[in-house]
């Protein structure tokens, strides 16, 4: 099935819209709440709601970075690249609620700028080789 230029227009709207609304699902979720209570843990995880939106731009950000340079964007796998992983669900001495939301606006419209600008929804990169692609 061939896409024309209306359809693919479409589907770039449809893609945008969505993004929109789920990315202020979460910023409603926050909404009103101090960065002690954004970084309150409630379950034994580390996660907070506060590392729940630093998780969501990173997300973001390793879609974009992947999507216009590759399974190279992605980071080695090594200890540091986990261990960076793994601060990306927190929030850290210093973080800020205001802080992270503004890194999520960023991530948020280096996507809608990518989707946007990509010269066909279809392109596709290779996945890396790790253990959950198996």
């Amino acid at each position: 099935m061939t896409t024309g230029p209306s359809t693919d227009s479409q589907e770039r709207a449809d893609l945008l819209e969505t993004l929109t609304i789920h990315r202020s699902f979460l910023r409603h979720t926050v909404r009103g709440l101090s960065d002690e209570q954004v970084r309150q843990r409630t379950t034994v995880s580390e996660l907070c709601l506060g590392g729940l939106v630093k998780h969501l731009t990173v997300v973001e950000r390793n879609w974009s970075n992947f999507i216009v340079s590759g399974p190279g964007a992605l980071g080695q796998g090594d200890h540091a690249s986990m261990e960076a992983h793994a601060a990306g669900f927190r929030m850290l001495e210093g973080e800020t609620l205001a802080g992270l939301l503004h890194a999520y606006e960023e991530a948020a419209r280096r996507t809608d700028e990518l989707v946007a600008s990509l010269p066909s929804l279809d392109a596709s990169q290779p996945l890396p080789p790790a253990p959950w692609f198996k």
